[in-house]
């Protein structure tokens, strides 16, 4: 689908079907990330995830790729998107980098749609000599009853839900979760219905090698 939309593009198109291939395109990136996002979700439930290599980084290094990939979605719908490190932030972490950014994209993807006003930060702070990264937003929050569907796959908060009418799978926070447990970390949550929510990961500084593999 994606070679046929990048052969319309490659056409003249007025403003109309411009538009119209811009949706398609839309929808297609969608699809395909619904399955990618399937597929992880159900290797990890099988416990057959390929092994990742953990690697020194520094937090701030692993906030500013993921704000590279969130900053534009934010600034299309009229959100910030800003990095925070922490003076106790630990300077290094060994960790599977790339693991790590999936979780903070899935956070940060699903606050970014989700929240009107505002914008959404990316703090890196120090946690009993461990790291723990935040995703905070200026979301609508969510209710003690919303809280407990937060992650059941195929569920999503709705416009009846008194959230902002999204799309998506369900399945973000869901592969967040699974993945963090895969790092040897948590995920934890905190919210305040109508002001906002943060999602708390908290990884060891250096994960045993257990978690890294399938």
């Amino acid at each position: 689908m994606q070679g046929l939309l990048d052969l319309l593009r490659a056409t003249p198109l007025d403003a109309e079907q411009s538009a119209h291939v811009a949706a398609l395109g839309d929808a297609a990136a969608a699809m395909l990330r619904l399955v990618e996002d399937a597929l992880t979700l159900a290797r990890l439930e099988a416990g057959g995830e390929d092994a990742a290599e953990a690697a020194a980084v520094a937090p701030r290094a692993l906030l500013e790729d993921a704000a590279r990939t969130l900053a534009p979605l934010a600034a299309a719908r009229g959100l910030t998107c800003d990095v925070e490190v922490a003076d106790d932030a630990p300077a290094t972490v060994v960790l599977p980098a790339d693991r790590v950014r999936q979780v903070l994209l899935n956070l940060g993807g699903n606050a970014v749609k989700y929240t009107r006003r505002g914008g959404v930060r990316l703090r890196a702070r120090g946690d009993g000599g461990d790291l723990a990264l935040d995703v905070i937003d200026t979301g609508p929050g969510f209710t003690d009853a919303q809280r407990a569907r937060l992650f059941r796959a195929w569920d999503r908060l709705d416009a009846a839900d008194d959230a902002s009418p999204v799309g998506g799978s369900g399945l973000g926070l869901v592969l967040a979760q699974a993945l963090t447990a895969r790092l040897g970390g948590r995920l934890e949550v905190a919210s305040v219905h109508g002001q906002g929510s943060t999602f708390t990961l908290r990884l060891p500084a250096a994960p045993p090698a257990a978690t890294l593999g399938g």
